[in-house]
């Protein structure tokens, strides 16, 4: 929590599918399911080795060689264990079987070496953890999955292309075993209801083989949806009470991706929402640090905090200058992070970086506010944040008698883009490259979404009165 200065690497984003998926350190990690598991595994493999960790692919069923990544053949796990310290001294990513089989498949390992070879090797274990013949969605045999009990996280896996597949062997790996977990008929087509019945049943067939992990569940292929925040909206709805910590909507082989994560909330998922506050400037026009400026028996910067703390966002960050000295009186409250902008005076574009870089990788979508808006009441925080759950857009924006005002939400699939900004333009330059039907307007009563505290002027003003409504 607050205090800390971290620095932070534009590859390591909360981007990243690891950082979605909340992994630090290495883990024991097994996906097992349909549509898209190798691929979901290689791109956690690459990033976690981008981090700088060890990394080593294997299976306990058979699947193909991982392509570039070295491969040690062992027949127990001290001989596994031996031939991976040595790939591991010299890369940081490894693949692991028993021997190559014909068809130049790699036969998996036992299960129970899992744990010795995580612990011997210090590495991160990524297990694919059964088969579905390429298909989106797989019906399932009594033996599987073959999920390693120590495994750390599960992730049940189905492709987004299942929805209306088919019941036939030509579509689905196996239909006559899922019509059962499905409640599906012969040769029908897959429904939203069927896929989510479906995919409660894979959950709680993972946390039997695995019951002291976490469970995500994860449905790939989103880039083939027509309406993809519409079906994440849906399947999440149909999910209440499944048996995962969080719910990913992916693009595996996209840049970004993970388009949309909902976290629950008691019964129910829902996205969340974080508040980056830019409290980084220079105030040149006022000739003081404004943000300490009293009013009200209180400072600037701490009205604004106490309405977006109220606000109920799940991760508040406070971008703020080098040295400022508040910042360690700010840095004991523990409902807010502190990062500090290390490139400060290049402009707003730097603030608002380091605010986004600092975000937990399961947030859907950044409020970006302004430390010198007091008068913003917690009611226009929660309204956008409430608008944006509902919908969805790649931007949420406030109106005041149909003038746009702050503070701005981005959803997560703006993000790559905001990461290009530089100099003194905030967030606002990226609306006119999105498409305009993605982006929700939403007219407020409230003139204060006009109204920051830029100069002496200004600061007469806040002092006298609020914004006449």
């Amino acid at each position: 929590m607050g205090g800390s200065v971290i620095h932070y690497d534009l590859d390591k984003t909360p981007l990243t599918l690891s950082s979605a998926l909340g992994l630090k350190g290495p883990k024991i990690i097994s996906a097992y399911g349909a549509g898209g598991k190798t691929t979901i595994l290689s791109r956690l493999a690459a990033e976690l080795a981008a981090c700088g960790q060890k990394v080593i692919l294997t299976t306990t069923t058979k699947i193909y060689p991982p392509a570039g990544a070295p491969l040690a053949l062992a027949e127990d796990p001290a001989r596994a264990t031996e031939a991976l310290c040595r790939l591991l001294q010299e890369t940081d990513l490894a693949a692991l079987g028993r021997r190559l089989l014909s068809g130049d498949k790699l036969e998996g390992i036992e299960p129970g070496w899992v744990e010795i070879l995580w612990r011997e090797t210090g590495a991160s274990l990524l297990v694919e953890a059964d088969g579905a013949a390429g298909k989106p969605v797989k019906g399932y045999n009594e033996n599987e999955p073959v999920l390693p009990g120590s495994s750390h996280l599960i992730i049940a896996v189905a492709g987004f292309d299942a929805l209306g597949a088919r019941l036939t062997p030509q579509e689905v790996h196996r239909p006559e075993l899922l019509l059962a977990s499905a409640g599906a008929q012969p040769d029908a087509a897959l429904t939203a209801v069927q896929l989510a019945r479906h995919i409660r049943y894979v959950l709680r067939r993972g946390r039997r083989q695995a019951p002291a992990a976490r469970a995500a569940a994860v449905f790939n292929k989103m880039d083939l949806a027509k309406h993809p925040a519409g079906a994440a909206r849906e399947l999440a709805a149909l999910l209440k009470g499944a048996e995962a910590d969080r719910l990913l909507f992916t693009a595996a082989a996209e840049q970004a991706p993970v388009c949309f994560c909902y976290r629950p909330e008691g019964e129910v998922f829902l996205p969340a929402m974080a508040a980056v506050v830019l409290a980084a400037g220079r105030a040149s026009r006022m000739g003081a640090d404004k943000l300490q400026l009293e009013y009200r028996g209180r400072t600037i910067l701490e009205h604004t905090l106490d309405q977006i703390r109220s606000a109920g966002f799940q991760q508040v960050i406070v971008v703020t200058r080098p040295g400022t000295p508040w910042r360690q009186r700010l840095a004991s409250q523990q409902w807010c992070r502190i990062v500090e902008n290390l490139d400060s005076d290049s402009g707003i574009a730097s603030s608002l970086k380091t605010g986004l870089l600092a975000v937990d990788g399961a947030v859907q979508a950044v409020c970006f506010a302004l430390g010198d808006q007091p008068l913003i009441p917690a009611e226009v925080y929660r309204r956008l944040a409430d608008e944006h759950r509902m919908a969805l857009p790649l931007a949420t924006v406030p109106l005041w008698k149909g003038k746009r005002g702050n503070p701005v939400l981005f959803d997560r699939r703006t993000w790559p883009l905001l990461l290009t900004l530089k100099g003194d333009r905030g967030g606002r330059q990226i609306l006119p490259q999105l498409p305009p039907d993605l982006i929700k307007y939403v007219e407020l009563p409230y003139p204060e979404i006009m109204f920051d505290v830029d100069t002496p002027g200004d600061y007469r003003k806040l002092r006298s009165a609020s914004p006449e409504r």
